[in-house]
């Protein structure tokens, strides 16, 4: 199992990247051009890390596109199973993979 120091080290990565690409993207748009930088290998690493965690419910997903890495997420705004489910920051979506996981067992 991946342990948190380096969840927290891949997404970041991931989402600088995310963020750089969508600025650049966002500069070429309003030239007139449209691009793809890195699509590819973006959602290759999401589907790593969401096989690494046996992944079902498309958590790493959804707060990575939904939540937009988790700064979308209001406090009571994710349940699952009647429950409130925490997904602001990085560590309460390792919380919940990790304890999808061990469910899984």
């Amino acid at each position: 199992m991946m342990n948190l120091g380096d969840f927290t080290k891949y997404i970041n990565r991931l989402q600088k990247h995310v963020e750089r690409v969508e600025k650049l993207s966002d500069l070429l748009m309003s030239e007139g051009g449209l691009i793809d930088i890195g699509d590819t290998l973006v959602y290759s690493i999401v589907e790593l890390l969401v096989d690494h965690f046996k992944d079902k419910s498309e958590w790493i997903s959804y707060w990575i596109w939904e939540l937009g890495f988790g700064e979308k997420y209001t406090d009571g705004s994710v349940t699952f199973d009647d429950k409130i489910v925490p997904l602001k920051t990085i560590e309460d979506l390792y919380k919940v993979l990790v304890d999808d996981y061990e469910e899984a067992k």
